[in-house]
């Protein structure tokens, strides 16, 4: 308010000016430049610190915050900080350095500079201790070290008939809480979770539509719609949820021209007198590159048998009419043939057994031995 220079009361019938500056007068006289408490101000956005510092100078309060760009669990935690009386109760001066430790029961403060304290002294009214100020900080984070005005205190290593102290005002600003707060990661862990799962759900659920080919789950191209969370980044919580819309778009591809494609490309290496028997094929298929439109390079693997290449129709003819053995020994001396399996059906005694007169009744299989 104190920026402002026009306000609805001054439009009030019977507003008195002189009343008004005076109260001004009074609450700026009323402020002070040094606090006797910390206040600290974070956020993880450096530009709303920005604009905080910015507002801060505005008001002319910027060197009484002290601001921070973090997570809100990793704002600085105050010290409990307060000012003690040391006395000195022998006939020497005594200099106490700093990190002495101060004592109270189980609570334990640090001095923060070092401070010579004068010796005691003696006049007609009795003995009078030295004494000296001295600026401490608690040792352990916590409210714990909020100590009221006059606690008594124990000093390093004198005992309490040789030097002691006593707290001078209420020593406070010491607070400890643990708390759970959801940061950045803790969103980005659950939406990658969440992502996974879905993204699995749907390659699932395109398989089960085309239960005939080959989804591929590294060209599956995910695109999200929606993104909710049920906590913001800093938020107090111990658990939290995540709304996710998100489609995909899949591609597929059949195994059998997957093999056509392939053995079209390896058909120039098959050596004369042999084919590819693409009946008996082994082919897999790695996707190496998703191009941007939608385009895939696979590196596939290719195992197939290469089958002599034999004209049937001249076995046949080479064969009719002639006996078992000299069929056999006919087909043993064709180029890239091993051996041969003959079978005559009907079954009829060895001496009567010969390969038909007419093609049309003599089958002719190739295969691998």
């Amino acid at each position: 308010g104190l920026l402002r220079s026009n306000f609805g009361l001054k439009h009030v019938m019977g507003f008195d000016m002189e009343v008004w500056n005076a109260l001004r007068k009074e609450v700026r006289a009323m402020s002070r430049k040094d606090l006797a408490f910390r206040i600290i101000a974070t956020d993880i956005d450096k530009k709303a610190v920005d604009a905080a510092k910015k507002n801060a100078q505005t008001a002319g309060v910027d060197h009484a915050i002290e601001f921070y760009v973090c997570d809100f669990k990793d704002t600085p935690i105050p010290e409990e900080k307060g000012i003690v009386i040391l006395y000195n109760k022998t006939s020497d001066s005594k200099t106490l350095s700093k990190g002495t430790t101060l004592s109270s029961g189980s609570h334990k403060f640090i001095l923060d500079t070092s401070v010579t304290i004068a010796s005691q002294s003696a006049s007609d009214s009795g003995i009078t201790y030295g004494k000296s100020n001295g600026n401490v900080t608690a040792s352990i984070v916590g409210a714990d070290g909020n100590l009221p005005s006059g606690t008594e205190m124990s000093v390093g290593s004198f005992s309490t008939s040789q030097v002691s102290a006593k707290a001078e005002g209420n020593f406070s600003g010491g607070t400890s809480k643990e708390v759970t707060v959801v940061s950045s990661e803790d969103q980005q862990r659950l939406l990658a979770k969440l992502s996974s799962s879905l993204r699995l759900q749907a390659q699932q659920k395109l398989q089960e539509s085309n239960p005939d080919k080959k989804v591929l789950e590294e060209a599956l191209a995910e695109t999200i719609s929606k993104r909710s969370y049920s906590k913001n980044v800093n938020d107090q919580a111990s658990e939290f949820s995540l709304n996710l819309t998100a489609s995909y778009k899949g591609t597929a591809y059949d195994d059998k021209d997957l093999r056509l494609i392939v053995s079209r490309l390896v058909t120039t290496d098959v050596p004369e007198g042999f084919k590819l028997n693409l009946e008996d094929t082994e082919t897999q298929a790695d996707v190496s590159k998703l191009e941007k439109d939608g385009k895939l390079i696979f590196i596939a693997r290719f195992k197939a048998k290469l089958m002599p290449s034999i004209d049937t129709e001249k076995v046949k003819k080479e064969i009719q009419g002639k006996s078992i053995s000299e069929a056999e020994e006919i087909i043993k001396n064709m180029e890239n043939v091993l051996g041969s399996e003959i079978k005559i059906t009907p079954s009829l005694p060895s001496f009567l057994q010969r390969i038909p007169l007419i093609g049309g009744n003599i089958k002719v299989e190739v295969g691998l031995k």
